[in-house]
């Protein structure tokens, strides 16, 4: 993590974890990702919406944020999934964003 650096955004360029690529069924989270998934802590959307999971899955990835030290990303797979033909994998791109000062100073007289 650089100095000056409070948070991580997390983009895809190609998502393809977990269940057949050919169903096209999007993104998925929590318990839709049960055998192939990838673990990001505490992540909210860009809009600053949290998500409802720390996990990902399925045929699509939407940008994702966390401030959650230290900055990781976990891959989880097993050989219990079904039908697992052509699932290409990923490619994450990572951007550390700066730290925002939100906190307004009020001076004492």
């Amino acid at each position: 993590m650089l100095p000056g650096y409070c948070s991580i955004q997390w983009s895809s360029n190609n998502f393809v974890v977990s269940g057949a690529p050919q169903a096209n069924f999007g993104a998925l989270t929590n318990g839709d990702c049960t055998t192939d998934f990838v673990v990001i802590p505490n992540p909210s959307y860009v809009n600053g919406t949290p998500v409802n999971s720390d996990r990902f899955c399925g045929t699509a990835f939407n940008t994702v944020t966390t401030s959650s030290k230290p900055f990781v990303m976990t891959v989880v797979t097993n050989g219990d999934e079904a039908n697992d033909v052509q699932n290409e994998g990923f490619s994450m791109s990572f951007m550390q964003l700066p730290c925002t000062n939100d906190v307004v100073a009020v001076g004492r007289k």
